[in-house]
């Protein structure tokens, strides 16, 4: 659905001029996982997605008489863009409309009777199993990422060249950001929120987050002078959406196992909770919103080439172990019986196909 028409973003510098960025025609698509909760459901783990937006620049100089100068301009790559910031106010106040209509319209006591508790039972253990699982995944990925390279990875430099006068004369002048090394890696861990659930095929979808990443590197300024200073930038809880494919069984009987093959599985680089960057006042403006836009367009990439690289890896590694069985109902989420049980071994394994029957998608 069309989801925002137009946002006008206006920025004003007092010193040179006022900048404008208008946004329209956005199409927000994606779904919401519901969990059986009480009397109805509680809204977890979405992945909505503005799509098709439409960007118009707009630079004008307050007093020059002149109209302004209007550009359009279209994101490209996988970095994090204007659309993943205005998500967050959107999901901001999307989310407690959608919780409360589940409220107000959604009885499970009537739509389900007594089969309410079982239903609820079975899919807190299928919840509860796929946490563990993703846990295990994420851990090896972690180990990976130690083995290989301790969770650091150089970053391409980036250069950036324009012609300029310097006492009348022309002067080539350049910004290079260089010597930048990524770290962390290594620091990945699963958000718990999201879990199973059926459209065309079975799927698990999940976030997973990297608690710190941080960069080091040089921002290097010349014109008629050459001037460097070193910064540090580090981004905390960078988050990935995660979606893993399985196999569907043939029978009820059948085991439903994980697809670990790299073009089964997709990412999305969709956010992070919060940004610090360290850098000298230099002699140039706007050098810190320069390394900062950056650092958005390019950890993406980084991140992405490591999962690429190493989850498929990660799953496999998983698959491998030796997973206990756990079961869930009257034996209580640690308990043991014979009658009920969901566990892991070489596969991901539910009872009774229950992956399909107690999973119900918003």
């Amino acid at each position: 659905m069309q989801i925002l028409n137009c946002v006008t973003i206006i920025v004003t510098d007092d010193t040179t001029a006022e900048y404008g960025i208008i946004i329209e025609g956005c199409i927000m698509t994606g779904m919401v996982m519901a969990i059986l909760s009480g009397s109805s459901v509680d809204l977890g783990f979405n992945n909505f997605k503005l799509s098709k937006c439409q960007y118009t620049f707009e630079i004008s100089t307050p007093g020059s008489g002149s109209p302004p100068v209007v550009a359009k301009y279209h994101p490209m790559g996988n970095g994090l863009t204007i659309e993943n910031l205005l998500m967050r106010s959107l999901r901001e106040e999307l989310m407690p409309k959608l919780q409360a209509t589940m409220f107000s319209f959604v009885n499970t006591s009537v739509l389900l009777g007594d089969a309410l508790t079982t239903l609820q039972q079975k899919q807190q253990g299928l919840f509860f199993i796929t946490y563990s699982y993703v846990n295990f995944v994420v851990r090896n990925l972690n180990r990976i990422a130690i083995e290989k390279n301790s969770g650091v990875v150089d970053i391409e430099d980036f250069h950036l060249y324009w012609n300029d006068t310097f006492e009348g004369k022309p002067v080539q002048s350049d910004i290079s950001l260089t010597k930048m090394v990524l770290s962390g890696l290594e620091t990945a861990y699963s958000a718990n929120i999201g879990g199973p659930f059926k459209q065309d095929q079975l799927q698990l979808s999940e976030e997973i987050r990297f608690s710190t990443l941080r960069v080091r590197g040089a921002i290097c300024y010349q014109s008629d002078r050459k001037y460097e200073y070193n910064f540090v930038a580090e981004m905390e809880d960078v988050a990935v959406e995660i979606l893993f494919y399985v196999d569907k069984p043939e029978s009820r009987k059948q085991l439903i196992k994980l697809k670990p093959k790299r073009n089964q599985q997709r990412f999305y680089v969709v956010g992070w909770r919060r940004l610090e960057l360290s850098i000298p006042r230099v002699n140039f403006i706007y050098a810190d919103a320069l390394v900062t836009g950056f650092l958005l367009k390019s950890i993406p990439k980084y991140i992405l080439e490591h999962l690429n690289q190493n989850f498929d890896k990660a799953i496999e590694q998983t698959a491998s172990g030796k997973w206990e069985k756990l079961c869930f109902g009257p034996c209580g989420p640690l308990g043991r019986n014979t009658e009920s049980n969901y566990y892991f071994n070489n596969s991901m394994i539910f009872n009774n196909n229950q992956f399909i029957n107690s999973t119900f998608v918003g």
